[in-house]
């Protein structure tokens, strides 16, 4: 087999690879979305930029569903939150929205777009937390 087919046929399994990954964000989005409940989480770690996350923050919290722990995390870009002010919401308390049948799709909600996304009415409680972040 010539270099050329070879770099084609390649190219076909990342492109299906990548078509997969993205389908499966969306189902469980969706699922997250027909099947969403809020409740309180608690952020326990952050890790900002890092190989394969330049201008990306990851914000890492956990919220408990019947007695046991779940754990997410949730992404969001540099220019949406200042990085610099992410330890002022360490072990704070925050909404999060999970799938009631498969608590382990959850979403972290800060920022008035989180909450748009959902169809729900920014708290009024969370604007002292955006003052800080923005």
């Amino acid at each position: 087999m010539n270099l050329k087919i070879r770099n084609n046929i390649m190219a076909g399994i990342l492109l299906i690879f990548c078509a997969v990954i993205a389908m499966i964000s969306i189902v469980r989005q969706n699922k997250l979305e027909r099947t969403q409940v809020l409740t309180v989480g608690e952020i326990y770690h952050y890790s900002v930029g890092g190989r394969g996350n330049a201008g990306g923050i990851w914000i890492d919290y956990f919220f408990i569903v019947d007695g046991i722990r779940i754990e997410g995390s949730s992404r969001y870009l540099t220019n949406e939150i200042k990085y610099e002010n992410l330890n002022k919401i360490l072990y704070k308390k925050l909404p999060v929205s999970y799938s009631f049948k498969n608590p382990s799709i959850s979403s972290l909600m800060i920022l008035p777009k989180d909450f748009a996304k959902r169809g729900i009415t920014f708290p009024d409680s969370l604007k002292s937390i955006i003052d800080y972040l923005q």
